[in-house]
């Protein structure tokens, strides 16, 4: 078979993810090791959290052709963030780890990014110091908790699970709607 005559080389990433869990719902898609052991996400576990950083990052106002920034390890989470993103037809890009706070500002204003998402407190701190460069930011999410306590009363940070449960409530009203 020629390689365009395969259907799926004309799907988006969010549609392959789609065509996957109809063919493979329960299968593992992701394993991630945590305090050694290993965690496993099924390409329906997969795709239920494409959908609620989908739903959730709409109703943070993120629109079609909005950029989000992404800077953390290899997690499942910057996966379903980044699908997420392009799922709603907004643009996903990704900065170094490694990057100074800086060279993040001139990237974040350079993009137009409106929300960024952090693994940890190491790099939230990169954009604490240098918030009053990046004002078209509107939401910093962060995935993991530790060190953060000092950040949580402050509403331009958000607990990626607040985000998740943002895009739950989204889907509901929306069966509901459907239903109604």
């Amino acid at each position: 078979m020629k390689s365009d005559e395969n259907p799926l080389l004309n799907l988006t990433i969010p549609q392959l993810l789609r065509w996957r869990v109809q063919h493979s719902g329960d299968n593992v898609a992701i394993r991630e090791k945590d305090y050694g052991r290993w965690i496993c996400f099924s390409w329906n576990d997969y795709y239920d959290s494409v959908r609620k950083c989908a739903l959730g990052l709409k109703a943070l106002s993120l629109e079609t052709k909005d950029t989000i920034t992404i800077i953390g390890d290899n997690i499942p989470e910057l996966l379903f963030i980044s699908i997420g993103t392009q799922s709603i037809g907004a643009i996903s890009s990704a900065l170094y780890q490694t990057s100074l706070p800086d060279e993040i500002a001139a990237i974040i204003n350079y993009m137009n990014v409106k929300i960024v998402f952090c693994d940890d407190q190491e790099q939230v701190d990169k954009l604490v110091a240098v918030r009053a460069r990046i004002p078209d930011v509107i939401k910093v999410i962060y995935e993991d908790s530790r060190g953060m306590r000092s950040y949580k009363s402050d509403d331009w940070f958000m607990h990626i699970d607040d985000l998740y449960q943002l895009g739950e409530t989204a889907h509901k009203k929306i069966l509901n709607c459907l239903i109604n």
